[in-house]
């Protein structure tokens, strides 16, 4: 047993590049295992929870764990059994490059507000800035973000901001005003053409309408991606950049991204929300250079066939 450790300590190690990853709990005790990724962040705190895809058996065993690791270097095995934690590796690279920490539980049925709230309270995370918690789940993991914000006001406010991507229907009767009443900013991502049965694009669309119709501040936004079917939503919006791929024959499905969601995290705190869509209130690009003053012509001339004007300021052209 204690080779399989030596193994996949030695694996994990390849895979993120002398990333630090701590795994918690140290015991079998508690129902959701996790990882954290790059310690040293200090921009915040990303807690992602993974799909279906990404689900264990709900044990520490070492024998969960399938065998050993995929020979991809992605890190899609950790936690619990199943190792399927679909932690992909462009989202790890992505947000340990804006130096934060990565947090990735791993369930064994369906996400609960008992299991968010077992990760942010976990003596693991003491030390981070609580005002720069921030959520990202993918489909089931994006049930589990909303179930937790719709669950209270108090819990809403644990996080600074959220990333909602191709969720889960979420119902009508749900509480929304918690999350209004924290002025939490949420975006809401799903691909167009998500042909998933249990995530359809109206999902978000829905979810989007019952907060905006309360006039929250910040309000929600959605972005509707033009194409990537179900999981194409997290690959896209995890880049680097602002999203390239929009659905544009209706505005009403696509506020214009100025950046990307690490942009928009690290101007978030949970008491200062700026939400994504508007470029200057969400994101840290450098703005566009002032335009120069029309100049006022003096005078001009023509010879041997070049036109030069002259300015009152002082200066000319030759055109």
């Amino acid at each position: 047993m204690k080779k399989i450790f030596l193994i996949i300590s030695l694996l994990c190690s390849l895979f993120v590049n002398s990333q630090t990853v701590d795994f918690y709990p140290k015991s079998s005790s508690a129902p959701t295992g996790f990882m954290i990724i790059n310690r040293a962040g200090k921009a915040g705190v990303i807690i992602y929870l993974h799909g279906v895809g990404g689900r264990g058996c709900g044990s520490m065993d070492p024998w969960c764990l399938p065998a050993l690791l995929p020979p991809e270097l992605h890190l899609q095995v950790f936690g619990v059994k199943g190792g399927r934690n679909e932690v992909p590796k462009e989202f790890i690279d992505n947000a340990v490059a804006n130096d934060f920490v990565i947090v990735a539980p791993q369930t064994a049925t369906d996400w609960t507000i008992n299991d968010v709230n077992n990760v942010l309270g976990h003596a693991a995370l003491a030390g981070f800035d609580k005002k720069r918690i921030y959520g990202v789940g993918f489909s089931l993991g994006a049930k589990g973000i909303a179930d937790f914000i719709l669950s209270s006001q108090v819990n809403a406010e644990k996080f600074a901001a959220v990333v909602i991507v191709a969720t889960i229907q979420i119902p009508t009767n749900a509480n929304y005003g918690n999350i209004v009443a924290a002025k939490l900013p949420v975006l809401l991502v799903h691909c167009a053409d998500d042909r998933n049965s249990g995530t359809p694009p109206s999902a978000s669309a829905n979810f989007l309408a019952a907060i905006n119709d309360l006039a929250p501040t910040p309000p929600a936004d959605l972005i509707m991606l033009n194409s990537g079917d179900h999981s194409g939503a997290l690959s896209q919006i995890i880049v680097n950049a602002p999203p390239a791929n929009p659905f544009t024959s209706s505005a009403a499905w696509f506020n214009n991204p100025g950046c990307s969601i690490y942009q928009w995290f690290k101007q978030n705190t949970s008491d200062q929300p700026k939400r994504f869509s508007r470029i200057g209130e969400g994101c840290d690009l450098v703005p566009a250079p002032p335009v120069p003053p029309a100049k006022t012509e003096e005078s001009r001339f023509v010879w041997r066939g070049k036109t030069f004007i002259f300015y009152t300021d002082g200066t000319w052209e030759q055109k």
